[in-house]
């Protein structure tokens, strides 16, 4: 009867044992699975900072590409103003060249207005003289 209640106190303290073994086991798995689901939300939240991250990207390059476009139909726009600013001052040139020759022409013709006025002046002094030789032959007669 000893030998039973002696194994009868060891088996009931197998069992709490083995109560208490599976009570930390049942822990332990809760444990695994709070781990588990804090596992899957920090790689869901990582997933949607990474996708938040990516758009931003997209947005970014995006900008980037029209900054770039802006930035070469502007050095277009310059380039076409360089050439229209060079042709418009080759045009300032050649209406300077223009005016220099107008006003060398203006010249010779006030000149030659000048020599006229002067062969003109010889002559009508020449007619003058003329006709006060005649007056004076047609009184002498």
């Amino acid at each position: 009867s000893r030998l039973i209640s002696k194994q009868d106190q060891t088996i009931n303290s197998m069992k709490g044992q083995m109560e208490e073994q599976r009570r930390r086991n049942d822990n332990l798995i809760v444990d695994i699975k709070k781990m588990t689901d804090n596992i899957i939300s920090l790689e869901s939240s990582r997933d949607r900072q990474l996708e938040e991250l990516i758009s931003e990207l997209h947005v970014e390059h995006n900008k980037h590409k029209k900054a770039k476009k802006m930035v070469k139909d502007f050095e277009a726009k310059l380039s076409s103003r360089d050439e229209n600013i060079h042709t418009l001052e080759d045009e300032l040139a050649s209406q300077k060249r223009t005016v220099v020759s107008l006003k060398s022409e203006i010249g010779l013709l006030s000149q030659q207005t000048e020599d006229l006025k002067s062969q003109m002046q010889l002559e009508l002094e020449k007619i003058e003289e003329e006709s006060l030789e005649k007056s004076r032959l047609i009184s002498k007669q």
